[in-house]
């Protein structure tokens, strides 16, 4: 669980906990780390076997990390919409298969502090939706996602900061996002949630 940092700015200034209280949280468990652990070693495995180069980081331990983290995010999120609907949301994962919308037709994009922001690359489909978790050691040290908003690639396109990227030359970052009682229904989440599967 190294992956997941006590965040220090957070433990200090305490407010940050008491935003995070009103918003969604998922405690993340040991299957759930796992599961984020082998997921991202397939992915691994895939980009060394045909030679392909992810974006992230170009550290092999670093961008391992960064894909668990991410991997975890979605699994939160999956865990949440099974919350909100009663209808079980199962994350699945297919190794290489980049392209892919998250989550029911949603994007995931995981942060590792309080203070940092939905980060948008310039590769970033401008109509996706993209929800924005924070994952953090909670105040006992427990793994914790914390599902904060959304906002479309483009809105952060435009109305957000454009910095440099080691990795990626560049990226567009925002720090507001909506509330995730405005979230706008997907396609995949109308027909998941319209399914003839029966509440868990």
């Amino acid at each position: 669980m190294g992956f997941i940092v006590r965040d220090e700015w957070a433990v200090k200034t305490r407010k940050a906990y008491t935003q995070l209280s009103t918003v969604p949280q998922y405690e993340l468990t040991e299957v759930d780390l796992k599961t984020a652990k082998d997921a991202a070693e397939e992915d691994q495995e895939y980009n060394r076997r045909v030679g392909a180069k992810p974006h992230g980081s170009n550290d092999p331990k670093v961008l391992l990390r960064q894909t668990q983290l991410g991997y975890c995010g979605e699994i939160a999120v999956c865990a949440w919409f099974t919350r909100i609907t009663g209808i079980q949301c199962d994350w699945k994962h297919e190794p290489g298969n980049y392209k892919a919308r998250d989550v029911l037709g949603y994007q995931v994009r995981t942060r590792p502090k309080v203070h940092y922001g939905l980060n948008i690359n310039p590769h970033d489909r401008p109509d996706d939706i993209f929800i924005l978790c924070k994952a953090l050691r909670g105040p006992q040290g427990e793994p914790i996602i914390y599902i904060i908003g959304w906002r479309t690639a483009k809105d952060v396109m435009e109305n957000g900061d454009k910095r440099d990227s080691k990795s990626e030359g560049h990226f567009y970052t925002i720090d507001t996002v909506k509330p995730l009682d405005t979230l706008p229904m997907t396609p995949e989440r109308l027909q998941h949630e319209q399914s003839d599967e029966l509440p868990f």
